[in-house]
């Protein structure tokens, strides 16, 4: 039991790590996002805070990456799929940091073709519909609406690796539709530039409050569930080791006694203190060995099958996940058995055959 939990804590510990650094195909670490209740206010906000030389980019959208999709019905030749569907603004692309496989993203220059007719997709929706070539294809939306694809994107985690990935598509809405700006900072100018964003927020728009966030923020949720999972299985293992430690010394200290007259006879034969040790530490280290395998097997089978339910992508185990377990509980074994039986060991044989 103790080898099993320390395994899963282990194992959780490492995918929160892994979690917490995930790259999910779009920038989360550079961004600060900013909503907006009034489209009116949103162009005269942009134009005021882009001077600020601090700020590398700015994108405009409606729905957004971790936070709102729709989804809609559509169609490829005999296929039909339910696509996760963001309308985004120009500069929104770039901003976000998303990667573009091939063609192109929409154009500023295209605008009116762009926002009419074409779209981006990603790999995922190409792959679902079996689309050979997707540049230039045309898929369609309840039956009557069509689009050409006019880029491919990367494949996009829209909200965390709690589900799996999603086909996705964006299209380019109209300037009176736009609700959120997104801006682009290095990460050490966060902070600043989220001060400068609410007070020009504050000069602009006093009606309404700033409600700015980072996108990392997003991620919150996801972070604090990791932790405390993560958490939960280090205090069972903690509490199944002391348990374990407690059992052991108990079994030892029984083993010694019963043992007793054993030991005094063989220092008597001239055995020494090590050979004694040796003799009576073997068999509770082959199952302590033994122990080990199976709750690292386990533990690692268990854990793997809680995460297969929870999230789409998790960390893999390696060899930090099944050695340390071993070499903790082996050590713990050594430590809590050694002084025990040392004692037995050197006692004076006269004393050991003398007792009842």
């Amino acid at each position: 039991m103790a080898v099993n939990t320390i395994t899963s804590g282990i194992y959780y510990y490492q995918n929160a790590d892994y979690q917490n650094r995930i790259y999910l195909s779009y920038d989360r670490e550079h961004i600060i996002c900013v909503p907006f209740h009034n489209n009116a206010d949103l162009e005269p906000y942009r134009n005021a805070v882009k001077t600020n030389p601090l700020i590398e980019s700015i994108g405009e959208s409606e729905e957004h990456i971790g936070a709102s999709y729709y989804t809609r019905p559509l169609k490829y030749e005999d296929i039909g799929l339910e696509v996760r569907i963001l309308d985004i603004g120009h500069g929104y692309f770039h901003t976000m940091g998303l990667n573009l496989i091939e063609g192109r993203e929409f154009e500023p220059d295209l605008e009116q073709s762009d926002r009419t007719g074409n779209v981006l997709v990603s790999k995922k929706l190409v792959k679902d519909f079996a689309i050979d070539e997707p540049l230039g294809k045309r898929i369609t939306m309840y039956d009557t609406v069509s689009f050409t694809i006019v880029g491919v994107m990367d494949d996009i985690y829209l909200s965390g690796v709690w589900s799996r990935i999603e086909p996705t598509l964006f299209r380019l809405t109209g300037r009176d539709r736009l609700q959120m700006l997104t801006v682009r900072t290095a990460t050490k100018n966060l902070k600043v530039v989220n001060e400068f964003l609410e007070n020009q927020w504050k000069q602009l728009i006093p009606n309404y409050p700033y409600e700015g966030y980072f996108q990392e923020e997003l991620m919150e949720e996801a972070k604090s569930i990791n932790k405390n999972i993560r958490d939960i299985y280090l205090f069972m293992a903690v509490i199944a080791t002391l348990l374990s430690v407690i059992g052991l010394y108990s079994m030892v200290s029984l083993t010694v006694i019963r043992r007793t007259k054993e030991i005094g006879i063989r220092k008597v034969n001239g055995a020494t203190t090590g050979q004694i040790i040796i003799v009576l530490m073997r068999t509770f280290l082959l199952i302590i060995t033994l122990s080990a395998v199976l709750g690292i097997v386990s533990g690692y089978y268990l854990s793997r099958m809680m995460m297969e339910s929870i999230w789409d992508l998790y960390a893999d185990a390696n060899l930090v996940t099944f050695l340390l377990p071993a070499i903790l509980i082996i050590c713990l074994t050594l430590i809590t058995m050694s002084g025990k039986i040392y004692e037995a060991a050197s006692r004076n044989p006269a004393v050991s055959l003398r007792y009842e």
